[in-house]
């Protein structure tokens, strides 16, 4: 049986529906620490949760978000010691392991993987959205050396160049509006630190927590909502 089959019927049977395998080669080696292949995978949300969101009732989504983070560490450590069992070397990447710089960035970030495994295009909210899901999933990944047969990586967005859906809804003003292009730095179609502080204030406002969640433009976004039909 080949490795991906394998992985597919691991993933599987722990009720992951989205899958990519992703050559990395075209990354720096330290930015994918020597591993040639990743496996990305994820978890829709729940349209109910969206929907709460949209109506500023964000609990079921916040709720959804955070034990989608520890299925994934959980299903994620336990993909990569599979492999181990196997042969082949491989790390987890697990929410919790990821480390960001001054400026919310991280060495390596999922929709990065993700994109590399054909799972979509990276939004106009800097969000990894499909066609299947719109923007509306959760990531994680593993990093093996095992010999993957990859998926074709999405090199151009797919989202309407006049569409400011995301833009409009944001409390923050984070997106500019403008399209993301293969080789084109975040900064210049999306603002972090803006989404960061006003995720922050509606946190607060509506959970009273301090924590950066927001998901107005995924749950606003016109391919999530053709994605989960509302």
């Amino acid at each position: 049986m080949a490795v991906n089959d394998l992985v597919l019927e691991y993933l599987g049977s722990h009720d992951i529906e989205i899958v990519g395998f992703a050559d990395l080669s075209p990354l720096p080696p330290l930015e994918r620490e020597h591993f040639p292949y990743g496996i990305s995978f994820g978890i829709p949300y729940s349209r109910e949760g969206l929907i709460e969101n949209i109506k500023g009732r964000p609990r079921r989504n916040y709720d959804e978000y955070l034990s989608y983070n520890q299925r994934m560490a959980d299903v994620g450590i336990g993909l990569a010691q599979e492999l181990a069992d196997l042969g082949y070397k491989a790390a987890a990447k697990p929410q919790h392991s990821i480390t960001y710089d001054s400026d919310l960035r991280s060495v390596l970030p999922y929709k990065t993987v993700a994109r590399l495994a054909g799972l979509g295009w990276i939004g106009k909210c800097a969000l990894m959205v499909s066609e299947k899901y719109g923007s509306a999933f959760r990531l994680s990944m593993v990093l093996t050396t095992a010999p993957l047969i990859c998926d074709e990586p999405i090199e151009t967005s797919l989202c309407e160049s006049d569409c400011t859906i995301c833009r409009d809804v944001c409390p923050g003003s984070a997106p500019s509006g403008r399209l993301w292009e293969l080789g084109k730095d975040r900064s210049e179609f999306f603002e972090a630190a803006l989404c960061r502080e006003a995720a922050l204030r509606r946190a607060r406002a509506l959970m009273g927590i301090e924590h950066s969640v927001c998901a107005l433009c995924m749950a606003n976004c016109p391919f999530t909502k053709r994605a989960l039909g509302y």
